[in-house]
């Protein structure tokens, strides 16, 4: 329920939480579920009653505005989306093309979360994947949005610490940082490779896990 209260405090980010629903069902847990579904019911309710009708009204009549300025446009500069629509934009590729490449890199995204979650894999590797699916899966997703991936990165090294680093995996942390904190001087969707770079190193150790019992009931 604890769990399901934070979720539902997420709310506020909702195209964040794409996949959360997905891997919630998956992986069957149907408390955290229906909590976060009740928390984000209830923070929706209390501000209809702070603000409104009229706010709820104005929030809906500016999302296709905000996503024309933003995505169709490029108005705040395709370089800050750290997308792979962000990337296709930027490389002057036209509307349709990101959006085909970027749904299909969100829906195989989805099918290995749903595949992973339905595992008996450990769940620091689930957490940090559906942390990485998180950010993969949104074509908005700015800079400062970023910081999200210090959770992914924080259940590898929590996974590392328990079973030891392993090869290539500090230097590929370290590329991963260093992308990010190029933004600043280099204007591109850096984010973008830095988390394939963390996307890799969790599917790595997820591959590993899924071979080593294999090799254990065998």
């Amino acid at each position: 329920m604890l769990a399901g209260c934070c979720l539902g405090l997420l709310t506020y980010k909702p195209h964040f939480g794409l996949l959360f629903p997905l891997v919630l069902i998956a992986g069957r847990r149907w408390t955290v579920f229906f909590t976060a579904a009740a928390v984000g019911s209830l923070l929706a309710l209390a501000s209809w009653l702070a603000f409104g009708t009229a706010a709820w009204a104005a929030f809906i009549h500016a999302i296709p505005r905000m996503s024309q300025e933003f995505l169709s446009e490029g108005n705040a500069s395709f370089a800050k989306l750290q997308s792979l629509y962000g990337l296709v934009r930027m490389l002057g590729g036209s509307e349709s093309l990101g959006w085909s490449l970027h749904l299909s890199l969100a829906a195989a995204t989805a099918v290995a979360l749903f595949v992973l979650w339905r595992s008996d894999v450990a769940f620091d590797l689930k957490a940090a994947a559906l942390a990485l699916g998180a950010v993969l899966a949104t074509p908005y997703a700015f800079t400062y949005d970023l910081v999200i991936l210090g959770v992914p990165v924080a259940f590898l090294l929590r996974t590392a610490l328990a079973s030891g680093l392993r090869s290539g995996e500090l230097p590929a942390l370290a590329v991963a940082a260093g992308l990010l904190f190029s933004f600043p001087f280099v204007l591109a969707p850096v984010g973008l490779p830095a988390t394939v770079i963390l996307a890799v190193l969790v599917a790595r150790r997820c591959v590993g896990a899924a071979r080593l019992r294999v090799s254990r009931a065998a």
